[in-house]
């Protein structure tokens, strides 16, 4: 014991020197994006966004469009003039104005590219600012304080430049009183109100004269930045503020407020100050390089730093910090996380323990052996005990000892997967071959020969009635109740009988997580499921917490899924990587609230704090665009097909592209969209883009829809058109051909009745000819017939030739 008590004490010593600058280090950038996402340059210089939602990202080789997963990228070669960008601003009539050293002014609108240079008019082609003043004016200022201004249409020179003394201009601003300042490059600045100049330089008490950038603060308080630096102009006066707020001298480059706080630029990072505190956000907390050159503050609150070198970076203020190697672990893999009662966070991780106080952070070694140095599960007893479970027995911390219990003491196995306590201040432990109880420091195993469904318990939970649920591996829970075992499997009512954790809430319900069935909830007896098909990202629900905003948070190895069961239908709101956990892999049972209601995450690559109340909910549906449209997969012109929507027969092979915008999570994103006269009901998909085949002739009506994280949806956009029939399926074809026919059925019938005519004159004819035939015949016959009655006694051979002649 007195070993152990020295490599405590030492271990306490040397960590705490060594992790002293680390104390205050968090994670805090969620999402870097470069060339290798898409980004068109690294070395960015400006950041802004237009109406339609689109993130536009200026760099010194060209301007990246972002609608948070796709990137449009325009450069010398496909329209611009150079692709050296110093400044993009939208204005009010959503134009894009794009200034280009050395190019003159791009200006971009319903996707079409137009030019402004020394040949309309421009003062210089090279331009650093750009700036819309109140009157709708726009201002382009450029090098030896040449400044352009289009003015209702036309291009002309705004002042003099002879009045900045030929200085390059290096920013632009308006204030709420119309004063417009311009700021120099080795110049100051200059306040321009009415016909009144003003100039402000060193001799004013300004430190530096390159001035960078102004802002204005809700009190009229006019802040600009230079090279070395924050001032403030207030009443005519200036004051350098650096020192004044605990900071070296750096320069400024760009000023935003947000709520109370005010942001800035610099190449130390990200600075802020709010209620006479200052934090800088750099290197050290995730920035991926110091010298943040733009940055712009969307609806969502988040903040998309440019750097000048390594592209942009995202951060969600006071809503995701991460804490990994870098900042202070001993290792990435935190296991387990509790609680002192000083509020202290205690956390299980791969290589020993961490006690995270408000001023210090002391790491604990519990063996010197590597394998029995993993934590995997943490409590914190009632009598101010800390019990670790280890993969190598139970580590027992308290009054500065530790001690170590393992299969000599007494254990029927030293691997711990999961520590409990009874109410009665029993310590449970789950392990591989049966649980582990002690009880007033008397051990005592506990397996299936005792009524345990299976030896290999691995989450145990001690309910408020003080029933015990052990969880195994395989086999379901054994249920421990008034000296007795009942057992819930699959067969009565689990979706899968490997459970990994389980917690119950204040009012009694069980929620148990397993390891391929998804969350089982067990309320009043009876067990229902949550599982993917109802929205989760993953069916391994590896640890459960139970907040106070009607809220379970799931870690699961898809990341964080937060569930809302207040309505009949679940609300899952997912969580993960991209949106800054520090992994998607969450931990077993490595989920807590702490008592200030934050939500701490173990995860495979580190330890997230998340603030649920910092986290507002998204009210703003994506914003939805049918931005590519295909005929038998060759792209065609949306915007022509737009103003004539008409398609002929044969090109009904089309292809829909659409796109929503929501920065809040762009992954998130679902679509719904129908076809009149194809899809009768909306059809749901994650894909962008849908394809109809062998489309028959007619009017359609395409429409489409897209919903954010939270289950709002955007109206629908939609595009009409018409396929034509084919020529032989036209109204005149078919006329032809029933006139065809009706003068073939005409000409048949007339054929026919000529033909019918003609055969009965014939037969009339020979009718007439045969009565005559016939009656000359009889009269014949009766002339021969009187002849032979007239002789008298006639001869035998004279009556035969007379019979022969009638005959």
């Amino acid at each position: 014991m007195k070993n152990c008590s020295f490599i405590f004490f030492s271990l306490k010593t040397i960590v705490l020197v060594f992790f002293s600058s680390y104390l205050n280090a968090q994670i805090k950038i969620q999402k870097h994006i470069t060339t290798s996402e898409g980004l068109v340059h690294d070395q960015i210089t400006v950041i802004t966004q237009d109406p339609q939602g689109y993130i536009w990202i200026g760099s010194e080789n060209g301007v990246s469009r972002w609608d948070g997963i796709n990137f449009f990228n325009l450069q010398k070669h496909n329209g611009l003039t150079t692709s050296n960008i110093s400044d993009i601003t939208i204005t009010k009539d959503s134009t894009l104005y794009i200034a280009t050293f050395g190019g003159g002014i791009i200006t971009y609108k319903n996707s079409q590219l137009d030019t402004l240079d020394e040949n309309n008019g421009l003062l210089t082609n090279r331009i650093n600012k750009i700036y819309e003043t109140n009157n709708n004016d726009i201002l382009l200022g450029g090098i030896d304080g040449n400044i352009s201004v289009i003015s209702k249409g036309k291009l002309t020179k705004w002042i003099d430049p002879k009045y900045f003394n030929y200085k390059d201009v290096s920013a632009i601003f308006q204030s709420r009183d119309s004063t417009i300042f311009i700021g120099c490059f080795q110049g100051g600045f200059y306040s321009i109100k009415e016909t009144k100049v003003k100039h402000f330089s060193i001799k004013d008490g300004m430190h530096n004269e390159d001035v960078n950038c102004f802002e204005e603060g809700r009190d009229g308080i006019i802040y600009f930045g230079t090279n070395l630096g924050i001032h403030k102009l207030k009443n005519g006066k200036i004051e350098y503020l650096n020192y004044k707020w605990g900071f070296r001298n750096t320069a400024v480059k760009s000023i935003k407020f947000l709520n109370d706080r005010i942001y800035f630029a610099s190449d130390l990072g990200l600075i802020s100050r709010i209620n006479n505190e200052t934090e800088i956000v750099g290197v050290k907390n995730g920035l991926s390089f110091n010298e943040v050159s733009s940055f712009w503050i969307d609806q969502y609150e988040i903040i998309y730093l440019g750097t000048y070198g390594n592209g942009v970076d995202i951060y969600k203020p006071e809503k995701i910090e991460n804490y990994n190697k870098t900042t202070g672990l001993p290792d990435n893999k935190v296991w387990s996380i509790s609680e002192d009662v000083n509020g202290n966070l205690i956390l299980g991780t791969q290589k020993g323990l961490v006690i995270n106080g408000g001023s210090e952070r002391k790491i604990i070694s519990l063996s010197n052996i590597y394998y029995a140095n993993v934590a995997k599960s943490v409590i914190h007893s009632k009598d101010s005990t800390i019990y670790v479970g280890t993969t190598y027995g139970l580590n027992i911390l308290k009054n500065g000892t530790n001690k170590k219990l393992t299969k000599k003491d007494g254990f029927i196995d030293t691997y711990i997967m999961d520590v409990a306590e009874t109410h009665s201040g029993e310590i449970l432990l789950g392990t591989r071959f049966g649980v582990v109880k002690i009880v007033d420091k008397k051990i005592t195993n506990i397996t299936t020969k005792d009524g345990l469904i299976d030896n290999y318990v691995q989450t145990i939970l001690v309910a408020k009635d003080s029933s015990v649920y052990y969880g195994t591996n395989g086999k379901g829970i054994s249920i421990y109740k008034h000296g007795s075992y009942k057992y819930l499997t699959t067969k009565n009512g689990l979706s899968d009988n490997n459970i990994q954790t389980l917690v119950q809430s204040n009012d009694g319900t069980i929620y148990i997580g397993t390891y391929e069935g998804g969350l089982n909830i067990l309320k009043d007896g009876k067990v229902s499921v949550l599982d993917i098909s109802d929205g989760l990202s993953s069916n391994s629900i590896q640890s459960i917490a139970i907040g106070d905003l009607d809220e379970i948070y799931l870690g699961t190895f898809k990341g964080l899924n937060i569930v809302d069961l207040s309505n009949s239908i679940p609300k899952i709101k997912i969580i993960d990587q991209e949106n800054g956990l520090a992994s998607d892999r969450c931990l077993k049972e490595a989920i807590f609230i702490d008592k200030n209601k934050y939500l701490w995450i173990g995860t495979a690559k580190g330890l997230t704090k998340y603030n649920p109340y910092a986290v507002r909910k998204n009210i703003y549906p994506p914003k939805i665009y049918i931005t590519g449209f295909e005929i038998f997969n060759k792209n065609y012109d949306i915007k022509a097909f737009q103003e004539n929507p008409t398609l002929t027969y044969n090109q009904n092979y089309l292809k829909f592209i659409y796109t929503g915008i929501n920065f809040s999570a762009p992954n998130k994103i679902l679509y719904k969209y129908r076809l009149t006269d194809v899809n009768s009901n909306w059809i749901q998909a994650k894909e962008n883009y849908v394809q109809y085949t062998n489309l028959d002739d007619g009017k359609y009506k395409f429409e489409v829809s897209a919903m954010n994280e939270e289950g709002i949806w955007s109206k629908p956009v939609s595009l009409a058109f018409i396929i034509t029939p084919a020529w032989y399926s036209t109204w005149w074809f078919y006329t032809l051909i029933l006139l065809a026919i009706g003068s073939l059925i005409a000409f048949v019938a007339s054929y026919r009745y000529r033909n019918l005519l003609a055969i009965e004159k014939l037969r009339t004819k020979i009718s007439a000819d045969l009565h005559d035939s016939i009656g000359s015949g009889l009269s014949e016959i009766t002339i021969l017939s009187e002849l032979l009655n007239s002789q008298p006694n006639p001869k035998i051979s004279e009556l035969q030739s007379g019979l022969k002649n009638i005959s």
